[in-house]
């Protein structure tokens, strides 16, 4: 299927389009990195060219004895910018986190591993395991470019 913007011309043919849907999975650093069990777990994207947007509702109903700090694995693609920040998600039933201005994380080069991270007006800090409830239910939508294949 063709997809064409602005009109029919050949110069206007959208020649990468692609939608679907990914597993985001949840675990930590320490020496339990056990992936977490999820209740539900929604989650589409869509990439046009290099772009990629994401987009995810997910609710851990288990930790399954994870610990260290709060990562997730399972994107589409690759990230092909040099360390890119995701920024504002929602997570609900988080605590010990202090008074968070932002709630948020990056990807590496080429990673597809999201590291969790919060800031408050005098810190920023990663999110640990410990932090989050076994109900803690994750919101999150974001784009990134996707590495050159």
């Amino acid at each position: 299927m063709s997809i064409f913007l602005g009109g029919t011309g050949s110069s206007n043919e959208l020649h990468d389009y692609e939608k679907g849907f990914w597993t985001p999975q949840f675990y930590g650093t320490g020496a339990l990195s056990n992936i977490m069990t999820t209740s539900t777990n929604n989650a589409e994207y869509i990439k046009i060219g290099r772009l990629v947007y994401v987009e995810a509702w997910v609710v851990i109903s288990s930790k399954n004895n994870a610990s260290g700090n709060l990562r997730m694995k399972g994107l589409p693609f690759s990230n092909g910018g040099n360390y890119t920040w995701i920024g504002h998600q929602r997570f609900e039933n988080v605590s010990n986190v202090g008074n968070i201005s932002s709630l948020g994380g990056y990807l590496g080069d080429g990673s597809q591993v999201v590291v969790w991270q919060y800031a408050t007006t005098t810190t920023v800090a990663n999110v640990n395991v410990t932090s989050l409830a076994n109900n803690a239910n994750i919101m999150l939508a974001f784009s990134y470019p996707a590495w050159n294949q």
